[in-house]
């Protein structure tokens, strides 16, 4: 049995990620069929008429719609990207601005639902995050382990690793205490490891259905010992 709480814990981390493959990966319209759901997507452009605490107006052509924006949302700009809610994320728009929509119509058992799920002005865009319980459902497995590999790249958020020929993405979140260094908070750990460096990691191992990012591998990680400076680190 899984540890639900961990497991919601570490997807929520993994959203980081997983949300901008989610949201890529409906570039283009397309149709989907399974347990009777249809779904559809469509892009268009439109101006944004009035933004609300929980929703948004957009204008297209001479149709006007308000549409709702409760969950989390991801902020992408110039290659960085920030899980936030709609509160933050409608602060990057104004009344007025042209922007690109995308929105995904569902036929559910007979009824009709219209979602907003991306919107995107000049050089950035926002996008609507997964739910947890999607993400749930595409985990295969989840498991503690501890395991020593080695570092292949290192990002702002995450780092990914190599054992032999599996490739992981690690991922974390909160604050850290680092050995002989006080505390930090988890998005100054990365850069703390380098290309190469051996390091030993504790924690849960979450292997996906399906690939995110070019694996179906991902870690949450406890403990961080890089053996080949090293430094160390603990969740608290």
């Amino acid at each position: 049995m899984l540890d639900k709480r961990l497991v919601i814990a570490s997807i929520f981390i993994i959203l980081l990620i997983g949300s901008i493959v989610y949201v890529s990966s409906m570039a283009s319209p397309h149709q989907e069929s399974k347990r009777k759901i249809k779904r559809r997507i469509f892009t268009f452009r439109a101006t944004i008429v009035d933004i609300g605490e929980k929703n948004i107006t957009l204008q297209h052509g001479n149709r006007t719609r308000t549409f709702g924006t409760y969950g989390r949302w991801v902020i992408v700009r110039d290659g960085k990207f920030k899980v936030t809610d709609w509160s933050n994320a409608s602060k990057c728009f104004n009344v007025g601005d042209n922007v690109s929509a995308t929105i995904a119509i569902f036929n559910r058992n007979g009824s009709r639902h219209v979602a907003l799920i991306k919107i995107a002005k000049d050089n950035f865009y926002v996008a609507r995050a997964p739910i947890k319980g999607i993400l749930k459902r595409n985990v295969k497995r989840s498991r503690v382990i501890d395991v020593k590999v080695t570092v292949d790249c290192v990002k702002d958020k995450y780092f990914v690793v190599v054992k032999g020929d599996h490739k992981m993405v690690v991922v974390g979140r909160g604050e850290w205490t680092i050995a002989g260094g006080g505390t930090a908070s988890w998005s100054d750990i990365p850069s703390k490891l380098s290309k190469g460096d051996t390091i030993w990691i504790y924690g849960r191992i979450i292997l996906f259905k399906r690939s995110i990012n070019g694996t179906r591998l991902f870690f949450y990680p406890k403990t961080i010992i890089d053996l080949t400076t090293g430094f160390s680190a603990i969740r608290k």
